[in-house]
């Protein structure tokens, strides 16, 4: 497929430039709500035991997440353990509940690791002349994210950011990445994206009218043979070159 006309980059976050899952999702998540309830049970005797407390959170964000992908409407991570504040009588649920991912966070940062080769690959791209973007799905803040990419120095290289927890939609609705297009300035045909997801990037990035390409991840089965015409690279440094092909 050429590419002659691509003038921009737009990139997936998670999986794509910078790796979340080094050890099981779900002992991540354990481990950071076991911190954050007990730095909350120090604070009020109001908090049933953990279980109790961890089975009533867990309900709480199944809700939210049947919501997202029902709608695609995003939620925030923080109204979850808000609502089950507010269900316990706890004041200042609103700040309780964004402090407990604050703690909650910890557990994810220290896990992480930037994709092989993220750095070289914006830098080059950067020098290439292209204006490179994000588009993330994610429930967690800004605040959070923008630290992972500084942690790893890769924010420099990113003229925008957008995440699904601010902009309220996630992909594959075509709110996000018109508001890639938006920041991009330039027609969707100029642009291309990629994402380690087929619905959410590829498809998504497709129907909005970008040119995408599919970062394979190892933990995520994918259709084999993949869908006819989609183009796959497993590093993102294969992109470079991929790119000067004509």
């Amino acid at each position: 497929m050429p590419y002659s006309r691509i003038r921009g980059i737009i990139f997936d976050l998670g999986s794509t430039l910078i790796e979340y899952d080094n050890r099981p999702w779900p002992e991540t998540i354990l481990e950071g709500q076991k911190r954050a309830y007990e730095s909350l049970s120090q604070e009020t005797d109001k908090v049933p035991d953990f279980e109790t407390f961890n089975t009533r959170l867990e309900e709480i964000k199944n809700q939210f997440r049947l919501r997202a992908q029902e709608t695609l409407a995003e939620w925030r991570a923080s109204q979850a353990p808000e609502m089950l504040f507010r269900e316990l009588g706890m004041d200042t649920p609103k700040r309780r509940g964004e402090r407990f991912i604050d703690i909650f966070y910890t557990a994810v940062r220290e896990q992480l690791s930037v994709e092989e080769g993220a750095a070289d690959v914006l830098k080059t791209l950067k020098e290439r002349g292209y204006p490179l973007g994000m588009i993330s799905n994610t429930i967690y803040p800004r605040r959070h994210h923008e630290s992972d990419l500084r942690q790893f120095a890769l924010m420099e290289f990113l003229n925008f950011r957008i995440y699904s927890s601010e902009l309220g939609r996630r992909k594959p609705h075509p709110d996000i990445f018109r508001a890639g297009l938006d920041l991009m300035r330039m027609a969707p045909s100029e642009i291309l994206y990629i994402g380690d997801r087929i619905p959410e990037d590829v498809e998504g990035a497709r129907a909005a009218g970008m040119t995408a390409i599919l970062k394979l991840w190892p933990k995520r089965e994918y259709p084999n043979p993949l869908p006819e015409g989609i183009t796959a690279i497993r590093y993102l440094a294969e992109l470079p070159d991929l790119l000067g092909k004509q």
